[in-house]
C-alpha cells in the first residue's frame, strides 16, 4: 500500500512567498509528468519527514490534493539547505502504475568481509544501481553478501541478489565492492637513538696547529 501525503495548492512563486511557507512548516513543491500540466503545491514538513523515514525516497506515494483528487507520484528530487540540511523544495513525478519506470536503488552490504578482518581496506565503489521495474516492484534496497570477500578480491553487479521483476541497467562485470591490501605505514626513525658524529677523514691525534706553536 502506497504511503499517503496530503498537499495543498499554492500560487506564490516568489522567494519571499516560498520562505513564508517554510516559516509556517510547509515545504513548497511541484508535481509534473505524464503529459499533464505542472501543479504547484506545498506539504507539511513533519508529514514529509515521516514519509521519508518509513517509505524512503523510492516508494510510490498516494498524493492527496484539494478537492478529493489523488495522484500516484514518486519523489524525483529533494532540495536541501547545504549548511543546515533542511528541506527547501520537493519535486514529485506522476507515475503510471502499469508501466515500468527507471529509478535508483541503494545497495546494502551484508556481513563483514574476511579481508577487512585481516586488515584490508574495504572499497564500496557503487552504492546504488539503476533499475527498471513496475512502480509496485521497486525494492527498498538490494543486498550484496560480502562475508567471503578476501584481500585482492571484488564483487560485481553479477553477484547482487536481484529481486524478481527487476532489471538492472548496468554491465554485469561492473565492480560494486572490493578489498584492497592494507597500506604500508612508513617506518619512523627512533628519536631516542644517539646520533653518531661523522668521522673526519685525515684527522690525527695530537695537538692542533695553534697548540704546536
Amino acid at each position: 500500500m502506497a504511503a499517503e501525503l496530503r498537499a495543498e495548492m499554492r500560487d506564490s512563486k516568489s522567494g519571499s512567498g516560498l520562505n513564508q511557507l517554510r516559516n509556517y512548516g510547509r515545504i513548497p513543491g511541484v508535481v509534473y509528468g505524464m503529459n499533464q500540466q505542472n501543479e504547484l503545491i506545498h506539504v507539511d514538513q513533519s508529514d514529509l519527514i515521516q514519509v521519508l523515514r518509513h517509505n524512503g525516497k523510492n516508494g510510490v506515494l498516494d498524493l492527496s490534493l484539494q478537492g478529493g483528487r489523488n495522484e500516484k507520484v514518486m519523489i524525483a528530487e529533494i532540495q536541501r539547505d547545504h549548511i543546515k540540511g533542511k528541506i527547501l523544495h520537493l519535486d514529485l513525478k506522476r507515475v503510471n502504475m502499469n508501466k515500468p519506470i527507471h529509478t535508483h536503488v541503494p545497495i546494502t552490504l551484508v556481513g563483514q568481509t574476511e579481508g577487512a578482518k585481516q586488515g584490508g581496506v574495504l572499497q564500496f565503489q557503487l552504492r546504488e544501481v539503476e533499475v527498471r521495474c513496475l512502480p509496485t516492484h521497486i525494492p527498498e534496497s538490494i543486498p550484496l553478501y560480502v562475508s567471503e570477500l578476501n584481500i585482492g578480491e571484488s564483487l560485481t553487479i553479477a553477484d547482487l541478489e536481484i529481486p524478481s521483476g527487476t532489471e538492472i541497467q548496468h554491465e554485469l562485470d561492473e565492480v560494486v565492492v572490493s578489498v584492497a591490501a592494507p597500506r604500508m605505514q612508513p617506518v619512523e626513525e627512533d628519536q631516542n637513538e644517539p646520533v653518531q658524529e661523522p668521522e673526519v677523514v685525515g684527522a690525527k691525534d695530537g695537538p692542533g696547529l695553534d697548540e704546536a706553536k
